[in-house]
């Protein structure tokens, strides 16, 4: 019976997937288990583009859609993401300093997380629009990502955002600064719009 319901369901994938997108399963689970450098993941869908010159933990069960691209730029960059957590596709994460991402975070696709910018433009000690922004001093801020959190289509997280675990990001947010825990966030600045209230096991409006 066992064998039946595996059966049944590999083939509900094939009908699902179509023969060429059952092939590019298989070839990605082959490089996944084989070839890819990250060893703890479940799946990672090619083309995957993956640059490290620093260091990077990535807990279990680890999975990607395709064009994921992850780039540390230097020898003290850290990535350390947790346990299941799935990038759809297109998503960009570029660390200088530090990111850190939770267990069980969803990320849909074309998203941009990123610990820093080319140049200063508040502190007083800003940069001249003369020089040429890839000569600029790289200015970076850590970025922390709660457990459970769930990012939305579109979503750019800057330099400095702390999101608490349980936060939901609305499609196309740009995340400019700090949520708390189980907060709702949405727009351009992203604001909060709503809140979790433990007690009444609802989300509320603010």
């Amino acid at each position: 019976m066992q064998k039946f319901l595996i059966m049944t369901k590999f083939f509900e994938q094939i009908f699902y997937l179509g023969f060429t997108g059952s092939f590019r399963l298989a070839r990605d689970l082959i490089f996944t288990k084989l070839f890819c450098s990250i060893k703890s993941a479940r799946i990672v869908r090619l083309p995957f583009s993956f640059y490290s010159k620093g260091k990077v933990f990535i807990g279990q069960g680890f999975s990607t859609g395709t064009n994921v691209k992850i780039n540390l730029e230097n020898k003290n960059s850290i990535l350390n993401v947790g346990d299941k957590c799935f990038l759809n596709s297109y998503v960009h994460i570029a660390v200088a300093e530090r990111i850190d991402i939770g267990n069980n975070v969803l990320m849909a696709s074309k998203i941009f997380i990123s610990d820093h910018s080319h140049g200063s433009y508040s502190s007083s000690d800003q940069s001249h629009p003369d020089i040429p922004p890839n000569n600029r001093d790289i200015v970076s801020n850590p970025i922390k990502i709660g457990d459970n959190c769930w990012i939305g289509e579109g979503v750019n997280i800057l330099p400095g955002v702390t999101l608490g675990s349980g936060c939901i990001v609305g499609a196309g947010s740009v995340v400019t600064k700090s949520f708390k825990k189980n907060t709702i966030l949405a727009g351009s600045p992203a604001k909060a719009i709503k809140c979790f209230n433990e007690s009444q096991g609802i989300w509320e409006k603010l």
